[in-house]
């Protein structure tokens, strides 16, 4: 492990000279992180007590927890006596500062996504305001309750708190980022912690990692594949701190982790499974002594995200339904991908369809032909369609298949990678690649953000290798994961703000005219929130047929008709 690990002062080996700045950076990021995982994972757990045990869902408790924070700084931060508690304050800071910004971003957005503007605001409305019986079916009235009944719900429970908290269904929304933050800092950290690898080259894989395009183009949305996918990203970030530097702390975290990664999504459970499982494989083979108390701590995340946490949808879903992933699996044997998959997909196998997704143009909708592109070969409008929520063909950006194809060639340089970082990035590959294998629809990026990884994982193997030109091509590869990120984001962020600046402009003008409206929600029921925020007077009919005047005009993105009353 002396290639891997860099001793700090609470180790018997002293610290080599110049690593102490880094190694209080590094558990600086980690305590960052560490606080905000804290803060989201203590807002899920006493708003899910609240909800079970009737109460519903308080306005304080997303606020209150966040004395959750400076606990969880000091527990992680390195050193005694005044120090820590200086670096306990700055991380809290640093910690409130990253909130903050999540929390002004998100307020200037509107959820224009299909499925956020759907099913996931109704959700999050019905934690906040109406589920008194929870967790007991919905009303039959409620729209889109069956999937609301047996989906998981932990970023509906988080972003109710905030909801309640901030009296703004936009603002909820900054758990994306806060999501993103976690991942990308307990990642930099652990990054930080490996010898081996080069400091300037940790914000060069980190951020892509963290930021990648599924995160970046649902951040602003209520989907939730790219909170799924920073979550697996801070398990990695924790696991190899557990392989550098054990500490118990990292365990509370493992099993934090993964009570919300099992919560998310019903993927999560196999995804997150995937990678513990190469990470356990790690420890046993470098770090045996923490086998034992990791697979424990993965033991208890795992039931009491399964079984306390996870009672609905999984438990219930068991003694209703027959299996805990209903409606996907069991008597529902709901076939996501009918109808979806685009032309000529249905007659390829999976892994022809991903390699097909993997070096095509991008395409938002659902009938769009897959259309070839030779790696970093892109047109104008490729970049714009990542303007969506779900980008189905080619999700994960625009120079992804030049990063995939400078990845492939880097496994011929892998031989030259040794030691522990050949052992754990090895392992992280198989699971990533295991995961991709067991995934009929791989080609759909927010199905399989962990396909992103592969060159990811294969760019930060090749920075650990002692020889230069092995150093450079992982460091080509990861320059492109990022310049990837960036085109994305910067098509992406414009074209939401534009979106929900007209958004914004439309809504005050109706609510200035002064007249109430006869409106139509079609398939967004949800909407309602924000006439009702807007101020505006609404009355609502449940179909566009009863609208009382002849030519109805458009007020929300995908549906929504109204009609203006006179008084």
């Amino acid at each position: 492990m002396r290639d891997f690990a860099i001793p700090d002062s609470t180790e018997t080996e002293a610290p080599a000279a110049g690593t102490g700045l880094r190694m209080r950076v590094a558990h600086l990021l980690a305590a960052v992180g560490g606080a905000l995982l804290a803060w989201l994972a203590l807002t899920y757990a006493v708003s899910c007590a609240t909800l079970y045990f009737g109460l519903g869902v308080s306005a304080l408790t997303a606020p209150v927890c966040l004395l959750a924070m400076p606990l969880a700084a000091y527990a992680i931060v390195a050193g005694d006596g005044v120090r820590r508690v200086w670096l306990t304050m700055l991380a809290c800071v640093l910690a409130s500062a990253l909130i903050g910004g999540a929390g002004w971003q998100a307020s200037r957005a509107y959820d224009h996504s299909w499925d956020g503007a759907s099913y996931h605001q109704e959700a999050i409305i019905q934690m906040a305001e109406a589920w008194a019986d929870f967790p007991a079916p919905l009303p039959t009235t409620v729209r889109y309750g069956d999937w609301i009944d047996t989906y998981a719900k932990g970023p509906w429970v988080i972003a109710a708190s905030l909801y309640k908290a901030t009296g703004s269904l936009e603002s909820a929304l900054l758990m994306q980022g806060v999501f993103a933050c976690i991942g990308l800092l307990l990642l930099a950290s652990a990054l930080l912690r490996c010898a081996a690898f080069p400091v300037w080259a940790v914000p060069l894989l980190a951020l892509p990692a963290a930021f990648n395009p599924v995160t970046i183009y649902q951040s602003l949305s209520f989907y939730i594949d790219g909170q799924m996918t920073s979550l697996l990203v801070a398990l990695v970030g924790v696991g190899l701190w557990l392989l550098t530097a054990p500490r118990r702390w990292q365990l509370v975290l493992v099993a934090a982790l993964i009570v919300l990664a099992i919560n998310v999504k019903q993927t999560g459970i196999a995804f997150a499974g995937l990678l513990l499982l190469a990470v356990l494989f790690c420890l046993w083979r470098l770090r045996r002594e923490w086998f034992r108390r990791t697979f424990i701590a993965c033991a208890i995340g795992g039931v009491l995200g399964g079984l306390a946490f996870g009672y609905s949808p999984y438990v219930l879903n068991t003694l209703k339904h027959g299996h805990p992933f209903y409606p996907i699996l069991g008597n529902g044997d709901f076939d996501i991908a009918q109808g979806q998959r685009p032309p000529g997909f249905d007659e390829r196998n999976r892994f022809s369809r991903l390699l097909v997704s993997s070096f095509s143009a991008p395409t938002l909708a659902k009938q769009a032909a897959a259309e070839w592109r030779l790696p970093f070969a892109w047109r104008a409008d490729d970049a714009a369609r990542y303007r969506g929520a779900d980008v189905r063909i080619g999700g994960w950006g625009i120079w992804f298949s030049g990063a995939l194809v400078l990845a492939v060639v880097g496994l011929l340089g892998l031989r030259r990678v040794a030691g522990a970082p050949r052992i754990v990035g090895g392992a992280v590959l198989v699971a990533l690649l295991a995961a991709t294998a067991i995934n009929p629809e791989a080609w759909w990026a927010r199905y399989h953000p962990l396909w992103f990884f592969v060159p990811v994982v294969i760019a930060g193997m090749l920075l650990c290798a002692h020889q230069r030109s092995a150093r450079l091509l992982g460091a080509m590869v990861a320059a492109v994961l990022l310049a990837n990120s960036l085109l994305v984001a910067a098509y992406y962020y414009p074209q939401q703000h534009q979106l929900s600046e007209f958004q914004r402009q439309y809504l005050a003008e109706l609510r200035a005219a002064g007249y109430p409206i006869v409106v139509w929600f079609g398939a967004f029921p949800s909407n309602r929130i924000r006439l009702r925020d807007a101020g505006i007077a609404y009355y609502e009919v449940n179909d566009a047929a009863r609208l009382p005047c002849t030519q109805p005009q458009r007020i929300f993105a995908h549906e929504g008709l109204y009609c203006m009353v006179a008084r």
